[in-house]
């Protein structure tokens, strides 16, 4: 039995045997997954129209132009990263993406919780945390561009519909939330001391009046408390479609490694060298290359023959065109079948020749 979070290899929903037989359920299981993961990320963006008007209420030392500029940095960072969201799916497959978007999200999280205990913390640091909450704005694109490709064409629209319906409630879940939180210490030593509300707040719940202690950081360490078990829900529960993300590599592989077409274009000089016993040492040592037309040299010939030997012992290298009348490079001054007279490897040195463009 193939692991939950497997990479799907092949994937068509639009063939109904396939989706009642199993399509279906992998299907709903990423959707309820992504639901919540969304809700999170509109919440955790959102937070700071919240936040700032308890940041006002309980005298934090900053303008209400300062305050305010924290929701717009928010805002402009979340509508702005949803333009390359919307491709991270196909570049980083739908379960690589979806769980570190979530898992991003704990960094303006937990930020807001520490940076929120005291009223001495500089405007910058409230405005850093701002712009990363953008993130979860984000998400709503990559989000939408994932739950699209695990449902059949009838039932992208209900599919849909339900990701970003049940997302968006993030908006009202934290209008509801953040008052419930912050009148509670709920986080102990880890909110640091209450502090005494100034003016009587408002809120979705009712009123807060003034004099009332709050824990305005459970604001943001109440995320937490979801956004870490969804991170390894959806890690560990979506899926991504090979389908959709072909060259997928794997997330946590070494920076560096090659991709497997990378490996393969390298590979070929090696391949070519090898053909028809080259003497590429020769070849390096000459240093010996002509431009000549020899169109006629392609009439007729198979795609496959890429070395002509010559009557006097030189070898001609033509690349496959499908146009016959192109200029061919013709590597001279190669012995027929000599040994090379350097050790160098010949697919380096065909590289340093220029050769892969004829043969990649």
């Amino acid at each position: 039995m193939s692991k939950l979070n497997a990479d799907i290899e092949h994937w068509d929903v639009e063939d109904t045997d396939f989706w009642e037989r199993e399509g279906k359920r992998i299907a709903n299981r990423n959707l309820w997954i992504s639901v919540p993961s969304l809700l999170m990320g509109f919440a955790i963006w959102l937070m700071w129209g919240m936040i700032t008007v308890q940041m006002y209420n309980l005298g934090f030392p900053f303008t209400e132009a300062e305050l305010f500029t924290l929701t717009a940095i928010a805002g402009l960072t979340g509508a702005t990263l949803r333009i390359p969201a919307s491709f991270f799916i196909r570049i980083a497959g739908g379960r690589n993406t979806i769980f570190f978007s979530t898992a991003l999200l704990m960094i303006p999280a937990l930020g807001a919780g520490l940076a929120l205990r005291s009223p001495d913390t500089p405007l910058w640091v409230f405005q850093l945390l701002a712009f990363l909450s953008g993130i979860g704005g984000g998400n709503f694109a990559c989000s939408m561009s994932n739950i699209s490709t695990f449902f059949p064409k009838k039932q992208q629209g209900l599919a849909l519909g339900i990701n970003a319906g049940l997302g968006n409630f993030g908006v009202t879940t934290m209008q509801i939330l953040i008052p419930l939180v912050m009148t509670v210490g709920i986080f102990g030593a880890l909110a640091g001391d209450p502090m005494i509300l100034e003016r009587t707040s408002g809120t979705l719940i009712g009123r807060i009046p003034a004099g009332t202690e709050t824990y305005l950081p459970n604001a943001g360490f109440i995320w937490l408390v979801f956004l870490i078990p969804l991170a390894f829900l959806g890690w560990f529960g979506m899926n991504n479609l090979r389908t959709i993300t072909p060259d997928l590599g794997h997330p946590l592989a070494p920076p560096g490694d090659d991709p497997p077409l990378m490996r393969g274009r390298q590979g070929q000089g090696d391949d070519v060298a090898r053909a028809g016993h080259v003497d590429v040492g020769q070849v390096a040592a000459d240093g010996h290359v002509e431009q000549l037309q020899r169109p006629q040299r392609l009439t007729g010939e198979p795609a496959g023959d890429q070395l002509q030997r010559g009557a006097v012992g030189h070898v001609e290298v033509a690349a496959a065109q499908p146009a016959p009348a192109q200029q061919l490079a013709l590597l001279v001054g190669v012995q027929g079948r000599g040994e090379p007279q350097r050790g160098d490897d010949p697919g380096a040195q065909l590289g340093a020749l220029g050769v892969d463009a004829l043969v990649g």
